[in-house]
């Protein structure tokens, strides 16, 4: 049995009672947890999606009447967030907004629960020096040429309106010393208007990089790096809210990077960004997390 967008669900006598119209996900173990279905009357419901079955003609079906499957709890959307494209899309074939996640209960003592983050990353850390220290010098030779500098051509597939920020997922190939791999990616593009590119252009933190926007000059393009600044969690845009939010500790950032809620120690990175033969095209780069000062990682 699969549960996809799209498809036509129908009650246990037949009758057609809707089509999938979202998906609910658990990201801890990537498994459909619930079904969203959007009924004849327009409105969306919520089904677990252990209730689903395929009948005798193949087709998506439960055990209960059209009736009972409209008094199913209703889809409310503000306790959801979409998750990524890139993380999604080729597992479940999804695109970005219909694949949904529950925000994380909000915590009663978040300082104190930072405390024993940051305390069990210090003693993990120290374990890790201690045992790592004889092979560093072995594994990472390879790596002391410097970090590249390569641009990535983005798939875009339909033009950017003025100040509507959207994802593009691309793919990296990668090799760090022995190790080569293919890493799936993604970045926020922007394409600001005048108000929105002075106020970029006015924050602090965006490294100087050579006839290439890195939003510390006006420019027609911006990328973001998807990753929040405090842990490294992937942040989101909400439209409604219209700032980028990061579910895992609830910081929030305005549309020109700025953070403006939560315990980010500086705001969105940029990243390079250009045009070339009328494809846009980013420098893949990575920044270390937990600081207030911007500095290369990756």
């Amino acid at each position: 049995m699969i549960l996809q967008l799209g498809k036509e669900i129908y009650d246990k006598n037949g009758v057609h009672a809707g089509r999938i119209s979202r998906l609910i996900a658990n990201q801890s173990d990537r498994q459909i947890q619930s079904v969203v279905v959007r009924t004849a009357a327009n409105t969306e419901i919520i089904i677990r999606a252990n209730q689903f079955t395929t009948d005798a003609k193949s087709r998506l079906s439960i055990n209960i009447s059209t009736n009972q499957i409209t008094q199913q709890p209703e889809l409310d959307i503000d306790k959801y967030y979409a998750l990524h494209p890139v993380e999604w899309q080729e597992e479940w074939g999804a695109v970005q907004g219909e694949i949904l996640s529950l925000y994380p209960p909000s915590d009663k003592d978040p300082v104190s629960r930072r405390r024993f983050i940051i305390g069990s990353f210090a003693i993990i850390a120290a374990i890790a020096a201690s045992l790592a220290y004889p092979i560093t010098r072995y594994l990472l030779y390879p790596l002391s040429k410097g970090m590249p500098r390569l641009w990535t051509r983005l798939k875009l597939q339909r033009d950017l309106a003025v100040d509507k920020p959207v994802f593009v997922p691309y793919k990296v190939h990668r090799v760090e010393g022995y190790l080569e791999e293919s890493i799936r990616k993604g970045v926020w593009l922007i394409k600001p208007s005048e108000a929105t590119a002075g106020q970029i252009a006015s924050r602090k933190n965006t490294l100087r990089f050579p006839e290439v926007g890195w939003a510390n000059t006006r420019n027609d393009m911006v990328a973001f790096a998807p990753k929040c600044p405090h842990l490294g969690c992937n942040v989101h845009w909400s439209a409604d809210q219209k700032a980028f939010l990061c579910p895992c500790h609830g910081s929030r950032f305005a549309l020109d990077g700025h953070v403006i809620g939560g315990p980010a120690p500086r705001g969105l990175d940029t990243l390079p960004v250009r045009v070339q033969d009328d494809q846009i095209e980013v420098m893949d780069m990575e920044f270390r997390s937990g600081i207030a000062v911007k500095k290369r990682s990756a």
